[in-house]
């Protein structure tokens, strides 16, 4: 009987060890299975790891944050109300545009959003990296970012964020480097 409870105890913790390792690992195989997505063009993959509204939301809070910090240094109120404005109407169409699973794969491959000259409100992407250099790891128990940039250039990455939806992991988020 006391054999018996012995392995039914030690079954039991291996299993918890298991179980933990996977889920300490599931961020990870998301974000391999992203990567092999983006190598095969697969937009459908990719589609079923990212939450499109809250990410699309995510990039409109980093982008009207910084529009109100730029306009907040004008001494004209009503100068920060149009800018403000502006600012959304020319940056909405922006994030749809990238907001997409072809856009995901190009943030992944360092690419980056340019926003035309003029403000003519035309968006293109930057050239695919050659190499990218990525980082990834949990900054909470239920948030893991990602971090890409171009392998070489010393720009700042963008990061985008992981969060746990049940036993899996969608790219709910983004921090976009500071303009």
């Amino acid at each position: 009987m006391a054999k018996r409870q012995g392995l039914f105890l030690a079954g039991g913790a291996i299993a918890a060890f298991v179980g933990g390792g996977l889920l300490y690992a599931s961020p990870y195989l998301t974000l391999y299975q992203m990567y092999q997505a983006v190598e095969r063009r697969d937009a459908q993959s990719i589609s079923s790891s990212v939450d499109f509204p809250a990410l699309r939301e995510s990039i409109k809070d980093n982008l009207q944050s910084e529009i109100l910090k730029e306009t907040a240094k004008q001494d004209n109120p009503l100068l920060n109300l149009l800018g403000a404005a502006l600012g959304s109407a020319i940056l909405n169409p922006a994030i749809d545009t990238m907001v997409t699973p072809q856009g995901v794969m190009a943030l992944l491959e360092g690419q980056r959003l340019q926003l035309g000259e003029g403000g003519g409100g035309a968006q293109t992407l930057s050239e695919k990296a050659a190499e990218v250099d990525v980082r990834s790891g949990y900054e909470s128990f239920d948030r893991f970012v990602v971090s890409v940039k171009p392998k070489g250039e010393d720009v700042p990455p963008v990061e985008l964020i992981l969060s746990r939806q049940g036993l899996g992991w969608k790219v709910t988020g983004v921090r976009l480097p500071k303009p």
